[in-house]
């Protein structure tokens, strides 16, 4: 840990995010207004020996949040980074870029485009939400001459979650989620959520519940909520080995489920560690006594704190990252208010 320490932030973030200069990296916030935006700029910065593609899942850069209404900060574009964008952005800037592709792909309704920065400049970029969209997206930016591939995203959108081409992710954790305790439990609950083991064994390609006993039942359920006693009805008749849950499992299910879960022998099987609903505490208690297996496994490589927040309750931007460290001492954490 002493020889990790005396590394800089620099490289414990190249070490984490860039083993090789073939990563898809995934960029998401616990809140909004978290500080993505920031980490990009600073990402695209400081690690400009790669050849950078970037994308999104929505829109990012644009001139003002569609929720708040407050400023953001523009997405600093290096010269040479291949990224997606409006035909709107092209036309404004147009000395800015080398259009390389009209693609079949729309975002708010409107075209996506592939553009190369010709000189560093400001913009605006947008990406597709759909998991298969996102995924030929990422092979377009390759093919044109991208290497490294950074996708803004967002936790709770499925082009990043269920996006098997992701190979790292940063999560910015900003004072806008809550206090530093608010912020560090979401953290340590991430954390058992990154830990689940990935199963090989069992694809999505149900989206109903199913049983295992010699061979898997489909269920007909499609979640677990409002359909707990018909659930458990059919555990007693079958009693399973396995059971599958591709959908959430939420604070509501776990009081009503909780004592046959923790009770169940046999392996239960997700589709993403995300849709464990549950707080720090339930998390915790299934980890240590359910054999939980996932089929996606959850993705956190470092960790950027953000201290200020725009309702005016910012935190303490050191007692925030130390705090961190501390319960998360083998994740790199980046305050990216206080580096250049």
């Amino acid at each position: 840990m002493g020889a990790y320490f005396l590394m800089t932030i620099y490289d414990q973030i190249k070490k984490a995010l860039f083993p090789n200069d073939r990563m898809v990296i995934a960029i998401t916030g616990l809140s909004k207004n978290a500080g993505k935006t920031s980490l990009v700029n600073w990402i695209l910065k400081h690690y400009s020996v790669y050849r950078f593609g970037l994308t999104t899942t929505g829109r990012d850069g644009e001139d003002k949040d569609t929720v708040f209404g407050t400023e953001k900060p523009k997405v600093l574009i290096a010269k040479n980074t291949i990224f997606t964008t409006f035909a709107d952005e092209i036309k404004r800037n147009p000395h800015c870029y080398e259009v390389l592709e009209r693609t079949r792909y729309k975002a708010g309704g409107k075209d996506i485009w592939i553009v190369k920065a010709i000189m560093d400049t400001e913009a605006e970029i947008v990406g597709p939400a759909s998991v298969t969209d996102q995924k030929e997206i990422i092979e377009r930016l390759r093919i044109l001459g991208a290497s490294t591939i950074i996708i803004d995203g967002s936790l709770d959108r499925k082009a990043v979650l269920l996006n098997d081409s992701i190979q790292a992710m940063i999560i910015a954790a900003g004072a806008n989620y809550g206090s530093i305790e608010m912020i560090v439990k979401e953290l340590r609950r991430l954390q058992i959520l990154k830990s689940i083991p990935v199963t090989k064994e069992f694809s999505d390609k149900t989206e109903f519940i199913s049983l295992y006993k010699d061979e898997w039942i489909t269920t007909n359920l499609m979640s677990l909520l409002g359909n707990e006693k018909r659930f458990l009805e059919l555990c007693h008749e079958y009693y399973p080995d396995r059971i599958y849950i591709p959908g959430a499992i939420t604070g509501k299910n776990w009081h009503n489920l909780g004592s046959y879960f923790l009770d169940f022998h046999g392996e239960i099987i997700i589709k993403h560690p995300f849709n464990l609903q549950l707080d720090l505490v339930n998390v915790k208690l299934m980890q240590e006594e359910m054999d939980i297996k996932t089929i996606y496994p959850f993705l956190m490589n470092a960790i950027a704190v953000n201290s200020s927040a725009i309702n005016g309750n910012h935190v303490d931007s050191e007692g925030l990252a130390s705090t961190i460290r501390e319960y998360l001492p083998e994740l790199p954490v980046v305050d990216i208010l206080n580096i250049e």
